[in-house]
């Protein structure tokens, strides 16, 4: 059985001669098809997966930094203490072994 055609009201002088024909919605044709569905959450759960491997590669990369940067600060300290001990060490008119072995008796 045909759709029934609906008719709107006559244009305006100033409007298109053509009529308007207009069909109705048939019922139950709103919303999306199952494919269009399982498209829409594949394309999503991939965005998601990139998300997470990006997300996971930066916590990595700021865990390296952190260690890398506490491996700076330790040899910098230990430079630091180095130098000191040499510049006591003159000032004291010891020689290196000598101030060693003050060290391990004191």
């Amino acid at each position: 059985m045909p759709e029934p055609v609906v008719q709107l009201e006559e244009p305006s002088r100033g409007a298109s001669k053509l009529s308007r024909l207009e069909r109705p919605e048939p019922r139950g044709t709103a919303g999306f098809t199952l494919l269009e569905a399982l498209v829409a959450l594949a394309v999503a759960g991939a965005g998601l997966a990139a998300i997470g491997a990006l997300a996971n590669s930066s916590l990595r990369a700021s865990f390296y930094t952190e260690r890398d940067l506490a491996e700076i600060e330790s040899a910098r300290a230990l430079a630091r203490l180095s130098l000191e001990c040499r510049v006591a060490t003159r000032r004291q008119g010891l020689g290196v072994l000598e101030a060693t072995a003050l060290a391990r008796v004191a």
